[in-house]
């Protein structure tokens, strides 16, 4: 990741949030995004799931949150679940978390590996009555590809066809609505290093359009951000200015090379 991480103690207090919104004898499961497939063996860049990195502050695929808040066993009320690594993986795909490194970034006190989640689970239904599953409920998204949250549904309700299911996604748009302190001071941070990479790419503007991926390219890596907030391009000013036009909304204009806009 190249993003300053966020203090445990910020993830512990959103799980709260969520726990305080749950019915009584309640099951909470959230699941990491999938990594999509390009061609051959090639994928696309991982991006994770917004609701479970808000509760967790994992950033890793085949993560999984589990909370049961009223489990007579305590050790059940509240455990992450994490993809079990081994040297090989370490070398083809990269470092993951072990155990003790996601129960530091989470704060989660039980971690687990994935292999564990199914028995852990079913001993959380026997003791629970209702669950709450998690689906992207944006009022403006397209879903047209099954995510691991829409397909652990399936097959939750064909294991467990008596419970009472219920919806994650509205109490959670409400709860992400209102922003703690420290994600408020990521969220300017970010500001700032949007505003750093536009500003060298506009000293560049009427010079050399094509060189202006690398320059923005350049500031995100030096301010250790993960990723531009805008696509950027490669091409001509006409492409450099329908990508603003449709990303955000504004009337963009060219004159005498210098790429400026009204609303």
């Amino acid at each position: 990741m190249r993003y300053t991480t966020l203090p445990a103690a910020l993830y512990q207090r959103n799980r709260d949030k969520l726990r305080a919104q749950l019915l009584p004898n309640s099951v909470a499961v959230l699941h990491a995004n999938d990594i999509l497939p390009t061609n051959s063996d090639g994928t696309m860049r991982f991006k994770q799931n917004s609701d479970l990195f808000y509760l967790t502050g994992i950033d890793q695929e085949q993560t999984i949150l589990l909370l049961c808040p009223d489990c007579p066993d305590v050790q059940y009320r509240e455990v992450l679940f994490i993809r079990e690594t081994d040297a090989h993986i370490a070398i083809w795909e990269g470092h993951k978390y072990t155990k003790e490194e996601a129960q530091a970034a989470s704060g989660v006190a039980r971690v687990e590996w994935l292999s564990q989640f199914d028995r852990i689970f079913s001993i959380c239904m026997a003791l629970s009555e209702q669950v709450y599953l998690n689906t992207n409920e944006h009022l403006r998204a397209t879903v047209e590809i099954s995510s691991r949250d829409a397909r652990f549904i399936s097959s939750c309700k064909e294991r467990f066809p008596l419970h009472t299911y219920k919806r994650l996604a509205p109490l959670l748009h409400q709860l992400r609505s209102v922003k703690e302190p420290e994600e408020v001071e990521q969220l300017r941070r970010a500001c700032a290093i949007t505003e750093a990479g536009f500003r060298r790419v506009l000293a560049r503007c009427g010079r050399v359009f094509g060189n202006m991926r690398s320059k923005r390219c350049t500031v995100m890596n030096f301010f250790d951000a993960a990723a531009a907030g805008l696509p950027t391009s490669r091409s001509s000013p006409q492409d450099v200015i329908l990508v603003c036009y449709t990303m955000s909304k504004i009337r963009p204009s060219v004159k005498r090379g210098i790429f400026c806009s009204s609303m």
